[in-house]
């Protein structure tokens, strides 16, 4: 009986041990499983790290690749953009234009099949005031057209013209989106017209057209755009040419070399004048010159003009105006040495002139421009700063108008002349002896203007 259960503990004991013998192996050969798996999970995720390492070093390298590229294409193209276009020889410059100033007579495109589109912000607005320009307006948009800058807006600003320059205006604009077109609802004079095109525009700098004149030069926008933020330019002046001129070579060749350094804010007072035999005068013609303007500054200077000045329908002197207004706000202003803007010049036959002279009488066209001047000098002495210079050059402008000039003959302008030099006499300003000179011009006018309203 012993023996029997002996056995069978013996038996029960070996099942056991076997029991236990399988249950450690599977132990051992799940553990080895999940060994073998993590270690393949680990070589997969260290091939996989690796790919994504080694597209993320692909990708640096081609962004530094492309940075790198970038900054040699803007290397090269501020080399080749920037001071070549400055430093023109007189022969290219010359070969240039005449290449330029034939196709736009001839009315051809440079990229006829391209349109482009205009921009929410421009970099460059040209403002183009037209009355009755139908002989010249296509020219004027064409040589704007054909410049090699693209980024710009036209804000063309028709003063109810009598002629056909809408309708011109109107089929240019089928294929050119960046003409951005105004009418005025009555007739109100180029100082107005210009003063509403310059309030609209858009774009970090502006210049204005004349609807009978051009621009000059396919890189003439480039160039002005590139040298005034090289320098932070509030003006930059470039030169003017008659149209009789453009080809002709010595004609062309006909210009005096300019200081070419910025002036800085202190040294703009004294920027426009110069000592001369009848006090101070402008020493910038306005006929020769033409200005690239940050816009910002631009529509400083335009709200300063006194709205009652704008609705007298001024068409002459306009530019005086601006400019001399314009030099007492800027900060930093230059020149360049370079022609891009073409003036229209009529040439007329001996009959032709005597016939324009007659016409200009009876239309009054001298008194205008006199009227017009008279509020220009007006305008300079309230708008500018009291201080001697401002004053004396307002001054010079009255002097040399009445001293010299044959707007004395207008009554309307004897009575705006007469309460011009009252200003002056209160302005503690002006001197003894430009007071002493007033004080006669005056005494002349009153007795003639009493004169003429004693015999109305």
């Amino acid at each position: 009986m012993s023996k029997k259960k002996l056995n069978l503990s013996l038996d029960i004991s070996s099942d056991n041990q076997e029991e236990i013998n399988d249950s450690t192996c599977l132990k051992k050969l799940k553990k080895h499983k999940k060994v073998s798996s993590y270690k393949n999970i680990y070589n997969i995720n260290q091939k996989t790290s690796k790919f994504y390492i080694y597209i993320i070093i692909f990708f640096i390298i081609l962004i530094l690749f492309l940075l790198f590229a970038i900054i040699i294409v803007n290397f090269i193209n501020k080399q080749n953009s920037e001071e070549p276009l400055i430093n023109k020889s007189f022969q290219d410059e010359y070969k240039d234009s005449k290449e330029y100033w034939n196709m736009i007579k001839e009315g051809i495109l440079y990229d006829k099949d391209k349109k482009y589109n205009l921009k929410s912000n421009p970099k460059i607005s040209i403002v183009l005031p037209v009355y009755n320009g139908e002989a010249f307006i296509k020219e004027a948009i064409i040589s704007i057209q054909n410049q090699d800058f693209k980024d710009i807006e036209i804000i063309i600003i028709d003063d109810k013209s009598l002629d056909n320059s809408v309708k011109i205006i109107n089929e240019i604009m089928k294929n050119e989106p960046r003409i951005r077109f105004f009418e005025n609802e009555e007739n109100k004079g180029i100082l107005y017209t210009k003063t509403r095109g310059i309030l609209l525009t858009k774009g970090k700098y502006t210049m204005i057209l004349d609807d009978d004149d051009k621009y000059l030069q396919r890189d003439a926008f480039t160039t002005l755009y590139n040298e005034a933020e090289k320098n932070d330019l509030d003006i930059l002046e470039f030169k003017t040419i008659l149209s009789k001129l453009v080809l002709e070579k010595e004609g062309y060749n006909n210009t005096k070399k300019e200081d070419t350094s910025i002036i800085e804010q202190d040294k703009l007072k004294n920027y426009l004048f110069y000592n001369g035999i009848f006090g101070i005068i402008e020493k910038n013609d306005f006929n020769r010159v033409k200005h690239f303007v940050k816009t910002e500054l631009f529509i400083k200077t335009v709200k300063q003009i006194d709205s009652k000045y704008l609705n007298l329908k001024i068409n002459y002197y306009e530019n005086y105006l601006m400019f001399f207004l314009l030099t007492r706000n800027a900060k930093r202003l230059k020149k360049i040495n370079r022609i891009f803007y073409v003036k229209s010049k009529i040439i007329f036959s001996k009959d032709e002139k005597i016939s324009y002279r007659k016409q200009k009488r009876i239309i009054n066209g001298f008194n205008l421009s006199c009227f017009a001047y008279l509020n220009f000098v007006e305008i300079l002495f309230y708008q500018t700063s009291n201080t001697f210079e401002d004053k004396k050059i307002a001054f010079s402008q009255y002097e040399k108008l009445f001293l010299n000039h044959q707007c004395r003959s207008n009554i309307q302008n004897q009575e705006k002349a007469v309460n011009i030099g009252n200003l002056f006499l209160e302005s503690q300003y002006i001197t003894y002896e430009d007071k002493r000179k007033i004080r006669n011009i005056l005494n002349k006018y009153n007795k003639n203007y009493n004169k003429n309203n004693i015999q109305n």
